[in-house]
């Protein structure tokens, strides 16, 4: 195989994969070395195995969702409890 870059291996990587045919017949019919192929994919398995770091998102808010009638008061799930309950004993009143 020519030189390639990284993008039109994984390209040709694909195709074959897509193709539904085996890496010896796919690399016949693209004129292709059979033992190049296998080595640059298993060169770009190895560079894909590399560690990722994750970004992990925020978790969404929780909140506490009080109705009454057609209103709705939503309270954040990290409230101190003993707001909720002073508002729900002014409620009350």
């Amino acid at each position: 195989m020519p030189k390639r870059t990284l993008a039109e291996l994984q390209t040709i990587i694909e195709q074959q994969q897509q193709s539904g045919l085996t890496v010896p017949v796919f690399c016949e019919q693209n004129a292709l070395n059979t033992k190049s192929f296998y080595n640059r994919r298993k060169a770009l398995r190895n560079k894909a195995n590399t560690f990722v770091p994750m970004v992990v998102p925020s978790s969404p808010q929780l909140s506490i969702v009080l109705e009454y009638e057609n209103a709705k008061l939503h309270i954040p799930a990290n409230c101190e409890p003993t707001w909720v309950a002073m508002l729900l004993k002014a409620c009350r009143s």
